[in-house]
C-alpha cells in the first residue's frame, strides 16, 4: 500500500522509511492496515445483512481513518439497523438506482429491447430523474432529522453529515 510521508509529504511510499526524510512509517501503515482490515469486515457483515456489526466495523475503520468509504458504509448499515423512514427512503433510493443500472445493462446485452424513437430517452430520463429525486429528498429528509427526538433518526443523520462532506 503506497503511503504519503507525514513528515515532509512525499507520495507514493511503499517501504517502512521515507525515502525522502527517513520518517518510520511502520506504525502509521499499521493503522491504515488495521482501517482496512475493518472496512473489508464492514463490508462482509454489510453483504450479511449484519448491520450491527457492518456498523461497528465501518465506525472503527472511520475513527482510524476517516475515509469516505467507511462513513458511507457506516450510514448504510445504520439506515439498515432501524425501521424508520430514512432507512426505507435510503432502500428506496438504492432500489432505483440498482433498477436503472439493470435496466441500462439488461438494453446492452439485448435481453430487452429499447422503446420505439422517442420513448427511449424519456424512459432514460425518467429513470435517471427519479432516483435523483429520491436522493434529493433523501437528502433533505435527513437533514430536517438532526434534531430528531429518536436517536437512530439522530445517528443515521450524523454519519450522512459526514459521508456528505
Amino acid at each position: 500500500m503506497e503511503i504519503t510521508c507525514p513528515a515532509c509529504n512525499k507520495d507514493a511510499q511503499t517501504e517502512a522509511a521515507c525515502s525522502r526524510c527517513g520518517c518510520d512509517l511502520t506504525r502509521l501503515r499499521t493503522v491504515l492496515d488495521a482501517a482496512a482490515a475493518a472496512l473489508s469486515s464492514a463490508c462482509a457483515a454489510f453483504h450479511r445483512t449484519d448491520w450491527s456489526e457492518a456498523l461497528h466495523q465501518a465506525e472503527t475503520s472511520w475513527q482510524l481513518l476517516h475515509a469516505t468509504d467507511a462513513a458511507r458504509l457506516a450510514f448504510l448499515a445504520a439506515a439498515g439497523l432501524g425501521d424508520t423512514p430514512a432507512a426505507a427512503h435510503v432502500q428506496l433510493a438504492l432500489d432505483c438506482i440498482e433498477t436503472t443500472h439493470r435496466r441500462q445493462h439488461l438494453l446492452q446485452t439485448g435481453k430487452i429491447k429499447p422503446l420505439p424513437g422517442p420513448a427511449e430517452a424519456a424512459a432514460d430520463q425518467s429513470y435517471l430523474e427519479t432516483a435523483q429525486k429520491l436522493c434529493a429528498g433523501l437528502d433533505a429528509s435527513l437533514k430536517s432529522a438532526e434534531t430528531a427526538t429518536d436517536p437512530a433518526s439522530r445517528k443515521i443523520s450524523r454519519l450522512w453529515r459526514e459521508v456528505s462532506h
